[in-house]
């Protein structure tokens, strides 16, 4: 798209000189500039998305476009469309210097409605002129923007907008183009569907914040999701006919606004894109058909795929009973944390009935209620697996409600037996992974000792959330508790989009080569992140073709021959029997490489094991730091990586210091015991989760693989 721009673009004032090829269609002067704002608009929500300088708004060239754009004169036959696409421009970035123009357009927006609907601009005072929803949806949709940037919307506005939409919504559910009219269209029911999300958080919200077990959605809302998570009603934009990309982009909008990951059996934001990305010409631009280009549906192509694929801040399961008290609470705080973390984030919703995969878009899911849903062994079990993928389940009691506290007890002894639940003392990284809480509300917590299994508040914290209560001493904290959540979930940086899954499936294929890997096993918490090794060996069967089977043995069952390399880690305290400490000098001084580690790096695990095991087993035994050239660490033999520079977490980095990272190693007999004191254990999950001391993810699988290479290419020194 940036080609259709005239080189000297930013120089102009009266308008963008957007090129247009031969045989591309004629668009009028007037609706030339509201296309030009669409298209500005389009690489704006791109430069959120992709890192690319021609596309920052800093820059001589977007900068000038945003400024041309602001001396276009809009009041023209096109004047609603284009006065609401300019004040969502505007808004976006919400700049001072904008701040006159978005108020403007807001103001000519908010006096140009009738009864909360819109005609063309240059209708507006022919009373005879007949509103449709195309123009009515593009009309509150700058109003919206600009109100979400800080201008005053009267509260009569929305309540005019709610009106309109909800008395001409046909009965199947649909929306035509004109009130009166009986012919449903999937672009104006998704109009009709993001214009009432919209006024609902405007209108709604004090209601929805204060009382509990009522349907999450107005009647008129209930009726137009229901039509459209009906047979394949969301994904049919491509066989209405014309206007492919407005269809794409109500289709979006739908989806961000309500949340939904899913509209019926279709996942609607990958199974679009895929089409979108098809019907993309070679030159790069879409038009109705593959291979004619037009810029309105490549702005719309864009707006698509870009806006569709941010992190997702929180997944809220959707399950039987009142699982949406505070509707907006998750879009309210995804809003919030937006423009805190200065990275656009969206939220979803997510159903119980769907496989645990289709939930790791977000580091968090969320189960809230007054009234403990049913949950069966197999939900529990859904739920479970995606924690110890590297989730976190978090569980809220909505208007406070007594009989959720016994309701997450037994669900954490459901998900994880092996812990107790427990407050979460003030000192934990939870509570300062961003913001320093100085008095967090009290949560309780299951945790396997290295990071946050699930978390419960007793009290209902996404009230502030659904309420916009993020000002003063008792909202801020709240919305500043929830940016921590986010980021001591999923990291501080390299955030994944929603379309980079960290799951990896078994491979079908048949393994180049078999190795069996033991799991040292042990009366104690032998097993804090059970699932990190099975994604590991599928990471490295995928990567190298080699199976590394891995078995849990118990340590005084080691046994060199079976297993050349075995790995034991911990997160509390173990004094190891004698048999198990003769077991293990019998196993790496016949031949065995053992790995040790102290999975979250900061529990006693450690210090214990090279008391009642390394002194006990190896008292001559002289450590040293692996050296840089070693050959564990280079690259060259086929399946390693040059690891000879150890990469920490940011979190290990700020809490220890850049000398952070130190691996050790010593031979014994015909073996090596290789140890380090931080978490190599987590980083196999592959997950950014704050709080835990070890090296960064990509780094410990790389490291991992290396010395397993090596001890299988004769531990050479």
């Amino acid at each position: 798209m940036l080609k259709q721009f005239d080189e000297k673009a930013f120089e102009l004032r009266e308008g963008l000189a957007m090129r247009r090829r031969p045989g591309m269609p004629r668009i009028a002067n007037a609706f030339h500039n509201g296309a030009d704002v669409l298209c500005v608009y389009a690489l704006m929500q791109c430069d959120q998305a992709i890192n690319d300088p021609r596309l920052n708004i800093k820059g001589p060239f977007m900068a000038g476009c945003i400024e041309a754009t602001k001396a276009f004169n809009l009041d023209d036959h096109f004047g609603t469309y284009s006065h609401g696409l300019r004040a969502t421009e505007l808004a976006l970035n919400d700049r001072k210097e904008d701040d006159k123009a978005l108020r403007a357009d807001v103001t000519a927006l908010v006096k140009a409605q009738r009864n909360g609907a819109y005609t063309y601009y240059n209708e507006t005072k022919d009373q005879d002129a007949l509103p449709d929803n195309s123009n009515s949806q593009y009309g509150l949709l700058g109003v919206w923007s600009g109100a979400e940037a800080g201008v005053e919307v009267p509260m009569s506005y929305w309540a005019a907008v709610e009106k309109h939409w909800t008395k001409c919504q046909l009965p199947t559910g649909q929306w035509s183009y004109r009130e009166g009219a009986s012919d449903g269209r999937l672009t104006m029911t998704c109009a009709g569907l993001a214009s009432l999300f919209v006024c609902h958080d405007y209108t709604d919200a004090p209601r929805a914040g204060s009382t509990v077990g009522r349907d999450p959605f107005s009647p008129a809302l209930k009726k137009g999701l229901d039509w459209l998570e009906t047979g394949d009603h969301a994904v049919t934009v491509g066989r209405g006919g014309n206007w492919w990309g407005y269809a794409l982009y109500g289709v979006e909008r739908v989806g961000l606004a309500s949340g939904f990951k899913f509209f019926g059996k279709h996942n609607w934001y990958p199974e679009l894109a895929r089409e979108v990305i098809a019907r993309q010409s070679p030159d790069g631009g879409w038009g109705q058909q593959a291979g004619d280009e037009d810029v309105v549906n490549t702005a719309y192509a864009l707006l698509f795929l870009s806006r569709g694929r941010h992190p997702i801040l929180m997944n809220k399961l959707r399950f039987d009973g009142n699982w949406a008290n505070r509707p907006r609470d998750a879009a309210n705080l995804a809003r919030y944390a937006t423009k805190q973390l200065e990275r656009p984030l969206n939220w979803q919703v997510v159903p119980l009935s769907h496989d645990w995969v289709d939930w790791t878009d977000s580091a968090i899911l969320s189960l809230a209620s007054q009234t403990p849903p049913k949950l069966t062994d197999d939900d529990v079990d859904k739920i479970r697996q995606y924690v110890l993928a590297g989730g976190m389940l978090f569980v809220q009691a909505d208007g406070d409600s007594p009989t959720m506290t016994p309701f997450a007890q037994e669900l954490g002894k459901r998900l994880f037996p092996a812990y107790e639940m427990k407050n979460v003392p003030a000192s934990h990284p939870l509570f300062n992974s961003v913001y320093k809480l100085t008095a967090p509300p009290q949560l309780k917590m299951v945790t396997n000792e290295s990071r946050i299994l699930m978390l419960y508040s007793p009290t209902d914290i996404a009230r502030s959330w659904q309420l916009r209560a993020q000002k003063g001493e008792a909202g801020k904290p709240i919305f500043q508790l929830g940016i921590n959540m986010f980021v001591y979930s999923a990291g501080r940086r390299d955030m994944r989009n929603r379309l980079e899954s960290n799951v990896i499936a078994p491979i079908a294929a048949a393994p180049v080569m078999t190795v069996k890997i033991a799991r040292v096993q042990y009366a104690g918490a032998w097993d804090p992140e059970p699932y990190a090794w099975t994604r590991f060996s599928r990471w490295v069967q995928k990567k190298t073709g080699y199976l590394f089977d891995v078995h849990a043995v118990n340590m005084s069952e080691l046994d060199a021959k079976q297993y050349p390399f075995a790995a034991l880690t911990g997160t509390v305290k173990y004094n190891a029997t004698s048999d198990e400490v003769a077991a293990v000098k019998k196993y790496v001084e016949s031949g065995g490489v053992l790995l040790v580690d102290n999975t979250g790096g900061a529990g006693a695990f450690d210090d214990s094991i090279r008391t009642s095991v390394f002194a006990q087993a190896f008292p001559s035994a002289n450590p040293q730091i692996i050296p840089p050239t070693h050959p564990m660490l280079q690259a060259g033999p086929p399946g390693m990586l040059d690891v000879s520079h150890a990469q920490v977490r940011p979190y290990t980095h700020e809490k220890l210091g850049a000398t952070a990272g130190r691996i050790d190693m010593f031979k014994a007999g015909a073996g090596h015991v290789i140890f380090t004191n931080l978490d190599l254990t987590s980083g196999l999950l592959n997950t950014g989760t704050w709080g835990i001391l070890g090296y960064e993810p990509a780094y410990a699988q790389n490291f991992i693989k290396n010395a397993i290479f090596w001890t299988l290419d004769g531990q050479k020194e």
